[in-house]
């Protein structure tokens, strides 16, 4: 019983032993965490402490300079006392200023002399440090030379890492000199292929050449014969549909024009031509009125636009994909795209800066930017949306206008009656030639006139028909 008594007792003292390493570890994370934020608000204050020196230079500076502005201008009494009264209000606020700084620093030289204390404290709390990260079981280092082993650590991984991509690069050299060589033998197979190509071809062809006539046929169309009629047959309907086709078209086109031409011979001066002979410039007379109107398209072209992006004004004529400057990120307080964080380079580099591509000077609408665009015009344009909405309306009505125009056109069917007239005129032509025929059907048996009688006859060379020569010109029978 003593036994259990004693194992109950060193159970509950090793738990106890356990839960206390465990408080101890998670206060020692707790106060590592306090010492990362305490330093960096010591770096916060230090960085603003630079920004108040550096504005305490520049007010200095100007003090300066204004100092001997006055002494070079003293000779303009009255326009000096002005601008002596001018520049002295300006140096009590920039002393002003210079003393709210002073304040300041000296508020900041307090709190860095706290956070120096801090710091020191934190040092001696965090002298030793225990990590299974150096032999792979739990362990404790003094602070300082677990700092050297893991920068040891690094480096070494550093350098392999280094080492296989020199590795690395190289084979991909050697592979892109071997794929070279496989595009210069590919390339030149395939000229050899074609070369090859063109003596088997010249070969084939002399072959062929010295064959009979009879035989070529025989060797060269035995296959194709019936293959080739039937494409000729088929080409030959094609066509034969195609011309069905042209012609149905060039009916649609002659009723167009015609019901164009009827229209224009209706209204000579259509709204057309009255806005085309308002708004062009391009009308090929040197003499014409510098005071005409222009087209809209050089009314856009010549219309300053401010981009709603940047604020700039514009010519829509200038605009091209680098004309408006921008950054994608942010302008903030932060370390550069190369730098880890949480680190004690941080405090010479950490400053205000955009995010996208480290540059630390502001700008004045994107002048700086990183990257570029196109400008972009308002959302909504007044004299814009008016010209639209009056072309709009005027389309819509000439739309409306031609649609019953159209209406009628059906109605009428013009192209119906077209073709009544083109058959009436086919049955009159018809009529005629019957008639003509049933005259030479007449005289179908050969006439036995003596020559010396057709001697006397001559035909017209306008109408074709026979007719007695004058009796001066006759001959005696």
């Amino acid at each position: 019983r003593l036994e259990k008594l004693r194992a109950r007792a060193n159970a509950k003292r090793e738990a106890a032993e356990q839960a206390a390493a465990n408080e101890l570890e998670r206060a020692k994370m707790a106060t590592l965490i306090e010492h990362a934020k305490v330093q960096l608000e010591w770096m916060e204050v230090e960085e603003e402490a630079k920004l108040v020196e550096r504005e305490l230079r520049v007010n200095s500076e100007n003090v300066r300079k204004v100092t001997l502005y006055c002494q070079m201008k003293g000779q303009e009494e009255m326009r000096a006392k002005a601008l002596s009264r001018k520049l002295r209000g300006t140096a009590d606020k920039d002393l002003k200023a210079v003393e709210d700084a002073m304040e300041f620093f000296e508020k900041c030289s307090a709190e860095l002399d706290r956070c120096k204390r801090v710091k020191y404290r934190v040092d001696i709390d965090t002298e030793f440090t225990d990590t299974s990260a150096i032999c792979g079981f739990l362990q404790r280092y003094k602070s300082p030379v677990l700092f050297r082993k893991l920068r040891h650590l690094y480096f070494w991984t550093l350098a392999g890492i280094v080492a296989n991509r020199a590795e690395l690069i190289a084979t991909e050299r050697r592979l892109m000199r071997i794929n070279e060589e496989l595009v210069n033998n590919e390339v030149e197979t395939n000229i050899k292929t074609k070369d090859l190509a063109q003596l088997w071809k010249e070969q084939k062809r002399s072959d062929l050449m010295r064959m009979r006539r009879s035989e070529l046929g025989t060797k060269m169309f035995s296959k194709w014969q019936n293959t080739i009629l039937t494409k000729v047959f088929e080409g030959w309907v094609r066509f034969w549909m195609w011309h069905l086709g042209m012609r149905n078209a060039f009916n649609l086109k002659y009723t167009l024009i015609k019901q164009e031409l009827d229209l224009k011979r209706m209204h000579p001066e259509t709204r057309d031509a009255k806005e085309r002979k308002q708004n062009t410039m391009a009308t090929g007379d040197d003499n014409r009125d510098a005071n005409s109107k222009k087209t809209l398209l050089q009314q856009h072209k010549s219309k300053p636009i401010q981009c709603r992006l940047c604020g700039v004004f514009y010519l829509e004529g200038h605009n091209t994909d680098r004309s408006c400057r921008y950054h994608p990120g942010e302008y903030k307080t932060a370390c550069p795209s190369w730098c880890a964080g949480l680190s004690t380079n941080c405090m010479s580099h950490r400053t205000r800066r955009w995010t996208c591509c480290d540059v630390r000077e502001k700008g004045q609408f994107g002048n700086s930017g990183c990257q570029s665009r196109f400008h972009m015009p308002p959302e909504k344009d007044p004299d814009y949306k008016a010209a639209v909405d009056q072309k709009d309306e005027f389309f819509i009505n000439e739309f409306t206008k031609l649609g019953q125009e159209g209406e009628e056109v059906q109605k009428a069917n013009w192209a119906l009656e077209a073709k009544k007239i083109k058959i009436q005129q086919l049955d009159d032509i018809k009529d005629h030639v019957e008639e003509e025929r049933v005259v030479v059907r007449r005289f179908k048996d050969p006439l036995d006139l003596d020559e010396k009688i057709l001697v006397n006859y001559e035909v017209d060379p306008f109408t074709g028909e026979a007719r007695l020569k004058d009796p001066a010109d006759q001959v005696a029978v």
